[in-house]
């Protein structure tokens, strides 16, 4: 836990001294330079831009002389979101990565071969249709979506490549009609409409947290071969800011006969995301501690007990202390998840754009919705979702209304499409 390892680094450092306080509530758009403003150091998202370079310090002076912090030891995907204008500003903590759970007793009645990691969407296809039998409350689903369904949505578009985001614009755009979108979108639709391997959760109704106990109902009766965990979905994360004056992990989920292997690959997954998002700790350029944040910044990073996630740095997520806090095959899952991601996912993306894109993938989830329930075809729902996607940003810019919530309020209440989702949170 965090106050086990304040406790070993304050026995080893005896004149640092660390206080740790977590923002509260969402607080418009706490950034790299609002973080900085109010602690020494913190863990944040990688946002950076030239704005927010002002509000904090380089790390690689630190790095020259400190030898047992190499970049090397960072996943190279990770590493390269804390790079900017060719300098290193924070050290990678953890990544969120997506995986799949399944159960083995149903693949074993099935006589089925267990996944592997090298695994495609061809044979995530094949296993769904065979896992789905059955019919009524004795109906055995192949496949079982999150209860936020935009969250596999944009994990499986990001993992099979889909160019969701035209970074060539200023400011970016949502590319909805993109070929790699509507050929991905079309895939994960299927499921539903053609080879119904999954079942439709109940996201409206009276009660939020309906469909969240529906779905964990069919995983824990065993009706459910296949299913996603991991990441947040989350497009911003708290963070967490440091306090430091100068004076003279996570525990294993019950895994029972589960088994964890990556997203499955598609025909271009050479170029989708490996992982939901990172994070990692900065030095505000208005602390006083800068040193004595970097020794503690780094020491976070050695210790697996730091993250309920994977560990940034290589040789503290292939060490046998991880291994055996996460379980071997969930290790395993994620390490293979971040070697074969070549770019940061979407979500991460959107996060480091700043709060006006966060709501993004509710145009996705509402095509989505129309598109399963039969109101549309993926072409005409992607349309539609990309029109009120582009009416949104024109008012964005036509208000400068990139860190104005009220301004992001009226726009997203003027944009098409937007009606369909009541009580949606603005910033």
């Amino acid at each position: 836990s965090l106050n086990g390892l304040i406790a070993q680094f304050q026995a080893e450092h005896p004149d640092i001294i660390v206080e740790v306080q977590s923002p509260q509530g969402f607080r418009g758009q706490l950034d790299l330079a609002a973080m900085a403003a109010e602690y020494d150091c913190f863990q944040a998202s990688p946002a950076l831009n030239d704005e927010t370079l002002a509000a904090i310090v380089s790390v690689e002076p630190f790095l020259a002389a400190d030898t047992s912090v190499r970049k090397d030891d960072f996943f190279a995907s990770i590493l390269e979101q804390f790079v900017y204008q060719g300098q290193l500003w924070g050290l990678p903590g953890n990544v969120s990565v997506n995986v799949v759970n399944y159960n083995k007793d149903l693949f074993d009645a099935a006589g089925l071969a267990y996944p592997t990691p090298s695994w495609t969407t061809s044979d995530f296809l094949e296993l769904a249709v065979a896992l789905t039998q059955g019919s009524g409350e004795d109906e055995q689903y192949g496949y079982v979506p999150s209860f936020s369904e935009a969250n596999d949505l944009v994990s499986i578009l990001d993992r099979l490549g889909a160019e969701l985001l035209d970074d060539a614009e200023d400011p970016p755009r949502l590319d909805f009609v993109a070929p790699s979108v509507v050929d991905a979108f079309r895939w994960y639709t299927s499921l539903v409409t053609q080879y119904h391997v999954q079942p439709v959760l109940d996201q409206e109704g009276g009660d939020p947290g309906a469909s969240a106990r529906d779905r964990q109902a069919l995983i824990d009766e065993g009706r459910a071969g296949m299913w996603l965990d991991g990441g947040t979905g989350m497009a911003f994360m708290g963070g967490r800011g440091f306090a430091v004056r100068i004076e003279g992990g996570p525990g294993a989920p019950a895994e029972g006969n589960q088994g964890v292997v990556p997203l499955p690959a598609g025909s271009n997954s050479a170029q989708g995301s490996g992982f939901q998002s990172a994070d990692g700790y900065f030095i505000s350029a208005q602390s006083d501690a800068r040193q004595a944040c970097w020794t503690w910044i780094s020491f976070l990073t050695q210790h697996p007990t730091s993250t309920s996630e994977l560990p940034a740095r290589r040789s503290v997520a292939e060490s046998a202390e991880y291994r055996q806090l996460a379980g071997e095959e969930r290790a395993e899952a994620f390490l293979a998840s971040v070697e074969s991601g070549s770019r940061p996912s979407f979500y991460q993306r959107i996060s480091d754009e700043g709060d006006w894109l966060a709501f993004s993938s509710l145009w996705l989830s509402n095509a989505y919705e129309r598109v399963v329930g039969g109101e549309a075809t993926v072409e005409e729902a992607l349309a539609d979702a990309q029109e009120a996607a582009d009416d949104y940003r024109d008012c964005i810019i036509a208000n400068d209304g990139f860190q104005d919530p009220e301004v992001m309020r009226t726009c997203l209440g003027e944009a098409d499409g937007m009606n369909a989702m009541p009580g949606m949170p603005v910033p």
